[in-house]
Order: C-alpha cells, then structure tokens, then sequence
C-alpha cells in the first residue's frame, strides 16, 4: 500500500468481498424479509422523530424546518451556503426559512469575517433563547426514552445505532459512486 490510491482501492475491495460473504451467507428471501422489516422499521421511527421535532418547534412558534435551522446556526456562525450544505439541502430551500427568521428576529445577518461579499448568519438573543430551549426539551424527551431501558440495554442501543448509522452512510455514499 504504497499511495492513498492504494489504499482506496484495498478499502474497497475489503468491503466489496464483506458484501460478498454477507450476501452469500444469507438466503436471499431471508435478506428480503429483514430488508422490509427495516425499512418498516426506520420508517416509523423517522415518523416518530418527525412527530417529536414538530412537536418540540411548534411550541416557540417554528415550523420543523426553522427550527433546524435555528439549531444548526446555535452551533457557530454559518454562511447561507454552509448552512445549507450542514443540512444536507440545496440553498433555495434555506432562503425563505432564513428570511422568516430573520424577519422575526431569531437571526441577523452580519458581514463574514473572511469574506465581505458573504452576509453570515447569527442568532439574536431571542434565537439564543429558543434554541437553548428546544435543544433542553430535546434532550430530555430522549433521557425520558433511555430511562426505559436497563444500562446495559442503552449502552448496546447506542452502539447498535452508532453501528447502523455508519452502515447506512456507507451505503448512501456507494449508491452515489454508482449514481
């Protein structure tokens, strides 16, 4: 392995030949079967989340998506474009909602630092305050949820969830190499 090169492709073949054995260990009807069991699965807990998200923003007045960007901005000073880019969406969809928080006065747009032409954004004190608020409720709605679970329960969750994380944005960058 003398060049990054070289190790990209080792990487690659090591995980092709792991898709390999996984694939051939497995029948292929009990692979389908588990397949719609998660998706069902993944499905309803996204529902969920949505629900808890909708829930939680609605109570200062936000729909799901300002709030997301309320939160995203609580982390650090952010571009439009950055901003758009951490949240995984193109930037025509960032504007109105930034527009409307700024226009009610959770955000302000100040001059970037490393470039004049950019217009950053901020949260006002307000935005502070909503944010720091739904980020408590968030939390402690998912303390409530790992309270139901033995420690040695929470601490296999986690990692099983950790695990498939990694997985699915495995999986979603190979589906985009192929795309």
């Amino acid at each position: 392995l003398k060049s990054k090169l070289d190790y990209k492709y080792f990487i690659t073949y090591i995980i092709h030949t792991i898709n390999y054995f996984d694939f051939i260990a497995t029948p292929p009807h009990e692979l389908g079967r588990q397949a719609g069991e998660l998706a069902q699965l993944t499905r309803e807990l996204a529902q969920c989340c949505l629900a808890k998200e909708f829930e939680i923003f609605s109570r200062f007045g936000l729909t799901t998506g300002e709030g997301h960007v309320l939160l995203a901005v609580a982390e650090g000073t952010l571009s439009p474009s950055a901003l758009a880019e951490r949240m995984g969406v193109v930037r025509s969809r960032i504007t109105p909602l930034v527009q409307n928080l700024v226009e009610r006065g959770f955000l302000e747009r100040m001059e970037s630092q490393s470039d004049r032409r950019v217009r950053d954004l901020k949260l006002t004190r307000e935005g502070e305050r909503i944010a720091t608020d739904a980020e408590s409720f968030r939390l402690d709605f998912h303390r409530r949820l790992l309270r139901r679970f033995e420690e040695s329960e929470r601490t296999e969750l986690l990692r099983t969830l950790s695990n498939l994380h990694e997985r699915m944005m495995e999986v979603r960058r190979n589906l985009k190499l192929e795309m």
